[in-house]
């Protein structure tokens, strides 16, 4: 059935991450979310999924991220604050990907990721759901 808001949380290894996206994103309806819990934790699955799977191609837009969850709506960016919305994420995931991928400086990665770029994306994604909804009325 057709599937309007899949919450991935669980084992937070890429490979049981990628299965869940593969297995489930096909069901997701035009419109539909795909959130995904510790998005920015150390841990690299969810992270390394959302830059592999989920903003490899153009197929999802509205991204956003409050403290530990990612989210992202599945229809391709039309306007151009979508397509600077899906810039930004793309490339600060990208870098959350390759600052929790160093070997050495655990304690700089964590505290980049965790505390630095995580409030960063979630002020970013709250002004820019403030700014929508002024727009809006």
């Amino acid at each position: 059935k057709p599937v309007r808001l899949l919450f991935i949380d669980g084992n937070h290894s890429y490979a049981a991450v990628r299965k869940d996206v593969l297995n489930w994103e096909p069901f997701i309806v035009d419109g539909g979310v795909i959130a995904m819990h510790d998005a920015l934790n150390p841990v690299v699955g969810p992270t390394r999924a959302i830059v592999n799977l989920i903003l490899k191609d153009k197929s999802f837009s509205d991204l956003g991220i409050m403290d530990s969850i990612f989210w992202a709506v599945k229809k391709p960016p039309q306007s151009w604050s979508e397509k600077f919305n899906w810039w930004f994420f793309t490339v600060m995931m990208r870098l959350i990907n390759r600052l929790l991928g160093l070997k050495r400086r655990r304690f700089v990665r964590q505290y980049l990721v965790k505390r630095w770029l995580k409030r960063i994306l979630t002020r970013i994604t709250l002004a820019r759901l403030v700014l929508e909804e002024r727009c809006e009325s």
